[in-house]
């Protein structure tokens, strides 16, 4: 055999081996990074890929979207409170050479940003503030939105979905809360029809005075009429007893002037 046609052989069995052991394949879902002798090189995305063997490497990430499970979940206020964190968080890498490079555990140290920017928003309020105070949520949102560019930027890191759903204090705290307020409520209410008793009884005592003039009686009549009127017989924002003594009272006052 020719020596010149056995050469060829041999390359071209080097070069189909060569091939094989240079193919890799990037899988649905994954991004990658050709390394060339320990540098990172271009970024490929799923599919076939060809590789210098001994010279280059295929390094891949998974860049599928991931919902982070935070594991701080409590959080303690200023007056040393846990206050329970509601936080959805989704991500994906969408720059694998910074995913890979830049940062360990790019997901891993997102948590821990968001932890340490909890920290340090609920840390310097009140428990209640922190449940009722819509400023803080929107805070606390605000600064999601800043790290969603900065960990984009810097770790290549896409955090796709994020929000604060609930801040949760504890249930005897929240229990005690909903007390107060509920009594609040009453004690408003009960405020609010003493009043209208107190205005009742002082309208009867002066239409009883026989001091008190036929007109002024009258006019005071007819200050309540309009709202009478418009209300059409409903005694919404009137007491049913005031609306009837000021119904008759209207009725003997018109009977008075014939």
């Amino acid at each position: 055999m020719d020596k010149g046609i056995a050469f060829l052989i041999v390359a071209a069995v080097a070069f189909f081996v060569a091939l094989l052991l240079g193919f890799r394949r990037v899988q649905p879902g994954e991004l990658g990074v050709i390394v060339t002798l320990g540098k990172p090189g271009r970024e490929v995305g799923p599919g076939p890929h060809v590789i210098v063997p001994l010279f280059q490497t295929l390094v891949t990430i998974d860049a599928k979207e991931t919902i982070l499970n935070p594991s701080f979940q409590q959080v303690l206020t200023k007056d040393m409170i846990p206050l329970t964190v509601d936080l959805l968080l989704t991500a994906k890498v969408v720059r694998p050479r910074k995913a890979l490079f830049a940062v360990n555990k790019p997901f891993s140290s997102l948590v821990g940003l968001v932890q340490t920017m909890l920290l340090e928003i609920i840390g310097e309020v009140t428990a209640v503030e922190a449940a009722t105070n819509p400023e803080i949520k929107g805070h606390i949102e605000d600064e999601l939105e800043r790290m969603a560019t900065g960990v984009e930027t810097a770790w290549g890191v896409n955090l796709s979905r994020y929000g604060l759903q609930r801040l949760r204090l504890p249930p005897q705290l929240e229990a005690a809360i909903t007390g107060a307020a509920a009594a609040e409520k009453e004690k408003e209410r009960i405020v609010t029809l003493a009043h209208a008793e107190a205005e009742q009884t002082e309208i009867e005592r002066r239409v009883q005075d026989p001091y008190w003039g036929h007109k002024v009686k009258w006019d005071a009549i007819q200050a309540v009429k309009p709202q009478i009127i418009v209300d059409g017989g409903d005694s919404s924002g009137v007491s049913a007893a005031l609306l009837s003594v000021m119904t008759e009272l209207l009725n003997r006052l018109k009977g008075g002037q014939q």
